[in-house]
């Protein structure tokens, strides 16, 4: 969270936040669209509606986060650069962004009841056994669950242990509104796209969307909007000052296909800042808020001589509402991160933990990815995977000669917590002392019963322990470390695909197939074979 605030200074000291050819306000389209597509919970016309404020209003006490906001950290002294351990504290939780380390937390509480058991989970979009750290723990909390949904396309290692599928559609099979929300130059951020399913969902599949709005209904829970397309209809409305040429409803939508808007300036006269948008107040007037305290939802509101819970008294504001925009952050000082932006050294490196040193030498790096997948996403792709068909550890040639590893050959990367294997692949690209793993690795082909498909042979999160120290501002977890690296006499782990042939079993079957083997209404997952 640190770089992310320095660049918003340095855009800010260049002035090129909402500017002309500069920077413009992610997550809400200068068309002036309705944003609310990002909301967890919808407000009632603007206003917080009960399940908001219920829920904001007992966040500490329903957070999973109660017990992860008093951390030491190694920090840069600014002086003379040297680290100096101190006590990192964070406030109260919030609704959205939970911070403190929100999947180890989770962790925690699903294995050990801390700060209480959780009893049922569901899952969405996601695969926390691949993407967190210490995924044998959080399968081991997902069994002692009483109750798992999960929903998804595909069957996955954490889908396994679910207690209930929901087979999601795929999003070529459903309506969409899409838009960018990333921060994209105009025209692309000012320009909303249709998404239309080139055929119905196949057998039980259906929508994400429709899934939540009937589990919804279900709950009695009420989403302000009966369906998806109300919802549409809503966002594609737009503000009473959008141009009547940009108006639309989702059907109208389908046939124009797109809706290029305006810049900022010819939707409401001004930029954002100049219109009193950027008021979290609401008073309406030019430039920014500075003495308002909360989210830009309005989901946790505090006051000058807030109060942590450990009983540190927030100080007030050190300048008054001038209407500038400000480099000193008062959320990020209820976070604990300080209000300007500091170097927090990694909890496992070589200045961290010297006494790793002697075992393993080398700085472990990790996240490095294939355009060919997405996360954990197409390792059940055949044409994906014949691009890049092994996960990939990249190590300087020199380094490589010490061990004895060639190119191509199956190495161990060891740390303190666990081993994994990956291919190697030598460049002069990496630092003689550093050595890059891929992530998210998992293999379709293995059995459930095979190490849940190979879930813990390959992947770089089991690798680290996730138990801080968290960034407090957003929750990001420990993801580098110090290794070692061998080569694996064994080779390639067991039951994988090696070649091309063997990825055919993932070919799509035809109908002549399906009928043959009496899987009419579906494809089971296919394997190589292993473990039972």
């Amino acid at each position: 969270s640190g770089i992310s605030q320095a660049f918003t200074i340095m855009m800010a000291l260049a002035g090129n936040f909402d500017s002309e050819g500069g920077q413009n306000i992610a997550r809400e389209p200068a068309t002036g669209y309705e944003n609310s597509m990002f909301d967890i919970v919808p407000q009632m016309k603007g206003l917080m509606s009960d399940l908001r404020m219920s829920t904001a209003r007992n966040i500490n006490r329903l957070s999973v986060c109660q017990n992860t906001g008093h951390q030491k950290i190694w920090v840069a002294d600014d002086k003379t650069g040297e680290l100096v351990e101190t006590v990192q504290k964070n406030g109260g939780q919030v609704v959205l962004g939970q911070q403190g380390g929100f999947g180890a937390a989770t962790t925690k509480a699903m294995l050990e009841g801390d700060p209480f058991q959780i009893h049922g989970l569901w899952q969405q979009t996601s695969e926390p056994i691949m993407s967190i750290e210490s995924g044998r723990q959080i399968a081991e909390g997902m069994k002692k669950l009483d109750f798992f949904v999960n929903v998804d396309l595909y069957i996955t290692p954490s889908g396994e242990l679910a207690d209930i599928l929901l087979p999601a559609a795929h999003p070529s099979e459903v309506d969409r509104v899409e838009w960018p929300h990333s921060g994209h130059g105009y025209p692309t951020s000012h320009t909303l796209l249709i998404r239309q399913p080139f055929h119905a969902p196949l057998g039980e599949c259906k929508d994400d969307m429709d899934i939540c709005f009937e589990f919804a209904k279900y709950m009695n829970v009420n989403m302000y909007w009966k369906d998806k397309y109300e919802w549409f209809d809503y966002m594609l409305a737009g503000p009473p000052t959008l141009p009547e040429k940009l108006k639309s409803n989702f059907e109208d939508f389908r046939e124009r296909i797109s809706i290029t808007g305006v810049q900022m300036t010819e939707v409401r006269g001004m930029p954002k800042y100049e219109s009193g948008m950027m008021r979290k107040s609401g008073d309406m007037k030019p430039g920014f808020s500075t003495m308002f305290r909360g989210n830009k939802q309005g989901a946790v509101y505090r006051t000058p001589g807030y109060t942590l819970p450990d009983g540190t008294e927030v100080p007030a504001h050190p300048q008054s509402d001038n209407a500038k925009m400000e480099l000193w952050s008062e959320d990020l000082l209820l976070y604990g991160n300080g209000p300007l932006p500091i170097y927090i050294e990694p909890p496992i490196t070589k200045r961290s933990r010297p006494d790793l040193l002697e075992a393993y030498p080398y700085t472990l790096i990790t996240g490095g990815r294939s355009h060919a997948f997405f996360h954990t996403e197409y390792r059940n792709s055949p044409w994906m995977r014949e691009v890049h068909m092994f996960p990939t550890v990249d190590i300087n040639p020199a380094t490589a000669a010490e061990h004895s590893i060639e190119q191509d050959d199956w190495v161990w990367i060891e740390t303190y917590v666990d081993r994994i294997r990956q291919r190697a692949n030598l460049t002069d690209a990496m630092n003689p002392d550093m050595i890059h793993v891929e992530h998210d690795w998992w293999f379709p082909e293995r059995e459930a019963t095979d190490d849940l498909h190979g879930a813990f042979d390959c992947n770089c999160n089991i690798l680290f322990e996730n138990d801080g120290p968290y960034d407090p501002a957003v929750g990001t977890d420990n993801y580098g470390g110090l290794c070692k690296i061998y080569k694996a006499e064994e080779g390639a782990p067991k039951n994988i695909c090696m070649n091309s042939e063997d990825l055919k079993i993932f070919l799509p079957l035809s109908a002549d197939q399906l009928a043959s083997d009496g899987q009419t209404d579906g494809v089971v997952q296919v394997t190589k074979g292993g473990a039972k």
